[in-house]
C-alpha cells in the first residue's frame, strides 16, 4: 500500500471480488502498510477472515485499538511463537496454532526455511545442478 496506484488498485480488487465469490488474500509482515493509508483501511475493514501472527510492542497499542484486542489478546500476540496468533472470523477472535504438514518438514523445507530466518547465514534457495546440453 506504498503507491496510491497500487492501493486504489488492490481496494478496487477487494471491492468487486466479493460481487463475483471470489476471495482476495492480502499479506504483509508490517499491519503498518494497511493502516497507513484509508485504502489499506478500507481492505482490512472488508476483510472478513484476518490473521494476526506474533507483533512487535511498539506497534501492538495501534493494532489492538483497530482489532478490538482484549489485554490477554495484546499479550498472546506479543509472545506467540512461530505459528500460533489470532484468527478473526467477523466478531469472532481465537487463539491458533499453524502446524506444518509431514511433508513441510523435508529437507528442502527446513533449509529454506531456516535460511529465510537467518538470510546471511545461508542460501535462500537450496544450490542444484543443471545440465546443460
Amino acid at each position: 500500500m506504498k503507491y496510491e496506484d497500487s492501493a486504489s488498485f488492490v481496494y478496487g480488487i477487494a471491492k468487486r471480488a466479493r460481487k463475483y465469490y471470489l476471495g482476495l488474500t492480502t499479506i504483509t509482515q508490517d499491519v503498518q502498510d494497511f493502516l497507513s493509508t484509508d485504502y489499506g483501511k478500507a481492505v482490512l475493514s472488508n476483510s472478513s477472515i484476518q490473521i494476526l501472527l506474533k507483533q512487535s510492542p511498539t506497534e501492538i497499542d495501534q493494532i489492538a485499538e483497530v482489532f478490538y484486542l482484549s489485554q490477554q489478546e495484546k499479550q498472546l500476540l506479543l509472545s506467540s511463537d512461530i505459528g500460533e496468533g489470532l484468527f478473526f472470523a467477523g466478531q469472532n477472535h481465537v487463539a491458533i496454532k499453524a502446524i506444518a504438514a509431514p511433508f513441510e518438514h523435508s529437507s528442502q523445507a527446513q533449509t529454506l526455511r531456516l535460511s529465510s530466518l537467518a538470510p546471511n547465514r545461508g542460501l535462500l534457495i537450496p544450490p542444484r545442478t543443471f545440465l546443460l546440453k
